[in-house]
């Protein structure tokens, strides 16, 4: 395989990088390309996942979107980026230059991969317009945030929202804060907070309909105690709530825990296995 260093710029002028991943011999299938979008384009998870890809026929872009690490600076606008900052409406951005980058290199069948959080924001994107080279999406853990999945601890949500608001409107939105809920030790700004967890953006049920392509969903089977009360309370259900599918699959990667620890071979082999059973 061949591993190339790429450039994605987006529409607003940032510049991501990526590493693209091109197998020796193509595969002819419904894919041609997989798009890795969670955390850093070189994380050894993502390179390995997409070197797997690659050996298998598969090419596999790995990209560091702006919501890559907590706090990064880029060095052309000075302005601040990272998970502490995100907001739904960077995700078209980042994910649009990515699609347009590999369509520029002949790849017109590719298929979203997300991990975590990202896991949410690729079927996010999915139903809100996405590129027209999407043909799948692989949505691996990605929670679900609503009143519903926050109901245990409806008073720590309300009092944090309180705290969050009142901070923005003192003009501290993009200031970082340490916030304790839903998990401890969180370090975002009261923007990113309220948009992430208030907005109504992550509540999977609100838009899933909306998603077209068939879709592969990675569950861990020994999800660590922080992240499991975010992911249990929906995608439990989730073959039932999203549009019907015939290839449709959801996947329990046994003895994995959230970042595949003692599991990502299996992770590898799952997703390269529904990819080659689309045809």
């Amino acid at each position: 395989m061949l591993i190339d260093l790429v450039e994605i710029l987006t529409e607003d002028g940032l510049r991501l990088p990526g590493g693209l991943f091109t197998p020796a011999t193509p595969r002819a299938s419904t894919v041609d390309a997989v798009l890795i979008i969670s955390g850093t384009f070189y994380q050894d998870l993502w390179t390995t996942l997409a070197a797997r890809l690659a050996e298998a026929g598969y090419a596999a872009l790995t990209v560091s979107a702006r919501t890559h690490a907590v706090d990064w600076i880029d060095l052309h606008t000075t302005t601040h980026w990272g998970s502490a900052y995100q907001t739904i409406g960077q995700i078209p951005l980042d994910y649009n230059a990515a699609f347009r980058t590999l369509r520029e290199r002949g790849y017109n069948r590719i298929a979203l991969f997300g991990h975590s959080i990202a896991g949410t924001r690729c079927l996010w994107y999915a139903a809100h317009g996405p590129d027209p080279a999407l043909v799948a999406a692989i949505s691996s853990t990605g929670p679900s945030f609503s009143e519903t999945t926050f109901a245990p601890r409806a008073a720590d949500l309300a009092a944090t929202r309180a705290r969050a608001e009142a901070l923005q409107a003192e003009g501290r939105g993009r200031e970082l804060i340490r916030f304790d809920f839903p998990q401890p030790n969180a370090v975002l700004t009261p923007e990113s907070w309220l948009d992430t967890y208030c907005g109504g953006h992550y509540d999977v049920r609100r838009w899933l309909h909306r998603v077209r392509v068939p879709v592969l969903r990675i569950e861990c089977e020994r999800e660590d105690p922080v992240s499991r009360p975010l992911i249990e309370p929906f995608w439990g259900d989730f073959l039932q709530l999203a549009p019907p599918h015939p290839k449709h699959r959801k996947v329990v990667v046994p003895d994995a825990d959230h970042y595949f620890r003692n599991g990502l071979p299996a992770a590898c082999e799952a997703v390269i296995g529904w990819l080659d059973d689309l045809g």
